[in-house]
């Protein structure tokens, strides 16, 4: 799937979240302070959102962050956060996937692992 079409899928989505909500683009745009025209251009999949929109949709439809984040296969800052404070899993993601006979498939179903493996690993000390 490329770029575009899963701006437009992922937008698709945000239209589907917003119209359960019961509220226009307008009252969207000037509930998380930017414009409706830049909404509507987000569910039209006509230009990504930034992650502070993402961030701010989230808490307006009350929605996990992770949520809105994945459908643009993204992480949220703390999932990043979480990450990069440990080295070696860092080091170790970034020698895999710096090798050029990696598929960007390969690197996202790399990435989905390191994910579990994190969490495992940051929840472990929280028991």
């Amino acid at each position: 799937m490329d770029k575009q079409e899963l701006r437009e899928i992922a937008g698709a989505k945000l239209q589907e979240i917003r119209k359960g909500t019961g509220l226009s683009i307008f009252k969207v745009g000037r509930a998380i302070g930017v414009s409706g025209g830049y909404i509507s251009q987000i569910e039209r999949g006509v230009r990504p959102p930034s992650d502070a929109v993402l961030i701010r949709l989230a808490e307006l439809y009350s929605v996990e962050q992770k949520e809105l984040f994945g459908l643009y296969e993204k992480l949220p800052d703390d999932e990043v956060n979480m990450i990069m404070q440990m080295p070696e899993l860092r080091n170790l993601f970034t020698e895999l996937t710096s090798k050029k006979d990696i598929t960007d498939e390969d690197r996202k179903e790399m990435l989905e692992e390191f994910k579990v493996i994190a969490k495992k690993y940051y929840n472990k000390d929280g028991d």
